[in-house]
């Protein structure tokens, strides 16, 4: 959503130019006075600036003359409202100063309209001016190569390089200061928990999101950096195959998968072993099920966290049974059939095929980028999921697992659930890293593939 400052000694103006913006689609933010007006826009960096002419602190001159000083925003584009008449601010020769002009009293579709068009046209300018910058470039690299061939010197081609580092260097150290403000907000929603109250967090929340936006932006100019930590990097990995990119991994998220990693890889580190060979058996049965309903492969693993891959298993406290830990009444609705002869939960591949019908219901009801909410689903119920993004404050930007998770909407049991899902995608696709190695054994004259314990020797 882009956003507007609206600057203006008067407040009914300022309440009025809100109401019809905002139905209009746009984020307002408000300012009575100049210099308050600057320093929300160093604050929020707005999309637009709208300003009176005449105002009791500063002019809208002077106001424009200090945004167009400021690096960061000066590039703002700025519509100024005067009773003077456009003719009288192009006698000044102010008409260069501003981006457009409304003339009182303000026709408010006609502001709607000026608005929209100032941002297009921006928007198109930035366009413009990338696609003619990198022409630009493209066009003095083939003239300096040449230049370099001819006279046999490196120094011009040395020249291009320097602007473009200082380029690459300016959008990395402004991407390195969103970077640190989106970590300090992560922290806090992490430190604060419980005690953060709703409206501290959703202007948190909305803080962030608007600063990755900007980083987002950001990173599409600047080349490309593996990381280095494989848990981040895992995460991260596992989240595009879902279409779950984040920009960031929340610390406390991170945490968990790693903490979850170094449980599953010492203390629990048979039962690992144990869940890393059934899953060698079962896995490419699953995942060619999943594949063929076109869901990610990576949905297996919940199989690992459920069942570690045994389909005989039983839950004698709840009642689920199999690989995929079915309850009787949703096995059931998914065609298992369940009686004294048979439990079809036990069944790898029917369980798997029904697991998968289930998966692809649930991603159904949450809709596009929802499969992380279609695991918490499966793990506490879809009604749950469903009755905490009911209360999501702007649904159209935070209906999905991460927000859920910052505000600790969950239940613990769910929080914790997902990040063993991913602890175990990481270990298994990186199982020489911990320790496991998958070996060719022979048994009774057949060859098999096993996985075993380079670390203890199992």
């Amino acid at each position: 959503m882009q956003k507007v400052l609206i600057v203006d000694d008067d407040p009914r103006i300022c309440q009025l130019f809100e109401v019809t913006l905002k139905k209009a689609g746009y984020e307002v933010i408000k300012a009575n006075d100049a210099r308050t007006g600057l320093t929300k826009a160093r604050a929020e960096l707005p999309d637009l600036i709208i300003s009176d002419y005449m105002m009791p602190d500063q002019d809208g001159e002077m106001f424009c003359k200090a945004v167009r000083a400021d690096k960061e925003i000066a590039a703002t584009p700025f519509i100024v409202i005067t009773g003077r008449g456009t003719q009288k601010l192009k006698t000044d020769g102010l008409s260069k100063l501003f981006d457009d002009y409304l003339e009182k009293p303000v026709d408010l579709s006609f502001l709607v309209a000026k608005v929209t068009a100032t941002l297009r046209r921006r928007n198109e300018e930035i366009a413009s001016t990338r696609k003619k910058t990198t022409r630009l470039w493209s066009a003095i690299a083939t003239l300096m190569i040449i230049i370099l061939v001819a006279v046999g010197f490196a120094s011009s081609l040395k020249v291009i390089l320097t602007e473009k580092e200082k380029e690459l260097n300016e959008l990395t150290t402004m991407k390195g200061k969103y970077d640190r403000r989106i970590l300090d907000i992560e922290q806090q929603l992490d430190s604060l928990g419980w005690e953060l109250e709703d409206l501290d967090f959703e202007r948190l929340n909305k803080e962030l999101n608007q600063l990755i936006r900007k980083a987002k932006i950001i990173s599409k100019e600047l080349p490309e950096k593996r990381e280095r930590d494989i848990v981040i990097r895992g995460i991260k990995e596992i989240m595009a195959e879902f279409g779950e990119e984040n920009y960031i991994v929340p610390p406390l998220f991170a945490s968990e998968v790693a903490k979850t990693i170094n449980d599953m890889v010492s203390t629990k580190r048979s039962h690992t072993l144990g869940s890393l060979k059934r899953g060698d058996r079962y896995l490419p049965m699953i995942k060619q099920v999943l594949a063929e309903k076109n869901l990610p492969v990576d949905l297996a693993y919940i199989a690992m966290v459920e069942s570690g891959f045994n389909p005989e298993a039983v839950n004698t406290r709840s009642g689920a049974a199999g690989m995929w830990q079915f309850m009787v009444p949703t096995a059931r609705e998914y065609g298992l059939r369940i009686n004294k002869y048979r439990d079809e939960r036990q069944d790898p591949l029917k369980s798997t095929i029904a697991a998968s019908e289930y998966l692809l219901d649930l991603i159904g009801v949450f809709g596009k980028k929802s499969v992380l909410l279609a695991l918490a689903s499966y793990n506490v119920g879809d009604g749950i999921v469903r009755y905490q993004l009911k209360k999501v404050y702007n649904p159209l930007e935070d209906r999905d697992f991460w927000y859920l998770f910052r505000k600790r909407a969950l239940p613990k049991e769910t929080r914790e659930y997902i990040p063993k899902i991913i602890a175990s995608i990481i270990i298994h696709k990186n199982a020489e890293h911990f320790g496991f190695q998958l070996e060719t054994s022979s048994d009774d004259g057949s060859t098999q593939n096993t996985f075993v314990d380079n670390v203890q020797g199992s």
